[in-house]
């Protein structure tokens, strides 16, 4: 390893800028506590004296907003080629200090890598093969929405579901499309939640057979129906047996 002292102005290039999913606001109290940043970013040394960021987007982007001329450490480092620049990133995405975004690491996967086979990234990555191919859908007949919801940040609620039509096989066609579609709403404001989801599940799990001898029209009424009240239809229940067992005391 070859560690140098850099500033943010010497990095002129940057692979690929990284999300943080947590951790940002954290950053700050951090370097105010122990004059620096957790990480060491990884940097490569270019033609023109200047330097590419590989690793830790999110420590550069802060020395360059509130620190742009205290020099930081880093790691230069030298590679042979684009596979080994985005193999090094995603080591840190997968083995870094917070929880990163996956669709980043979808998008690097799946779009910047040319030449590594599933396999060869999860050996370079020191992850387990199926961490890497549970983020590749090539052969997945849900491809276009699991990668629509990574774009509006609801991956994690469309990866249930899928993985929930899979397995239970409930739904009709026009149920599932609803579904889907809503969970990758363009109106955040009628998007399906999690926990929107989760209500559903939860209902579904006592009425399954009766729920799959529906029609596919009916389905998606019922849907409806679990969806928008969710748990309110209990807040009220529960509202009137209260008011039920008062009038009675009383």
């Amino acid at each position: 390893m070859v560690y140098i002292m850099i500033t943010a102005s010497q990095i002129n290039e940057i692979l690929f800028k990284c999300h943080l999913i947590e951790g940002k606001d954290r950053l700050l109290p951090y370097y105010n506590h122990f004059g620096c940043l957790e990480g060491i970013p990884v940097v490569e040394y270019m033609d023109n004296g200047e330097f590419r960021l590989i690793t830790y987007y999110e420590n550069y982007h802060f020395y360059k907003t509130y620190f742009p001329s205290v020099p930081f450490i880093s790691d230069l480092k030298y590679f042979n080629n684009s596979d080994e620049r985005y193999v090094e990133l995603l080591n840190q995405l997968f083995n870094g200090k917070a929880r990163s975004s996956k669709s980043d690491k979808y998008t690097i996967i799946n779009e910047k890598i040319m030449y590594l086979t599933p396999k060869e990234i999860a050996d370079a990555c020191h992850v387990k093969y199926s961490t890497i191919s549970k983020l590749i859908y090539d052969n997945d007949k849900y491809k276009a929405y699991l990668e629509q919801s990574m774009e509006v940040r609801a991956n994690h609620t469309m990866e249930d579901l899928v993985n929930y039509i899979k397995r239970h096989k409930l739904f009709k066609s026009s149920a599932e499309i609803y579904l889907l579609k809503l969970t990758v709403d363009e109106n955040y404001s009628n998007r399906l939640t999690h926990n929107d989801w989760k209500v559903i599940k939860w209902v579904l799990l006592g009425i399954q057979d009766k729920f799959k001898s529906l029609s596919a029209n009916a389905q998606v009424e019922l849907l409806k129906e679990m969806r928008d009240p969710g748990l309110k239809v209990l807040h009220n229940y529960f509202r009137n047996r209260c008011e039920e067992i008062l009038t009675q005391t009383r």
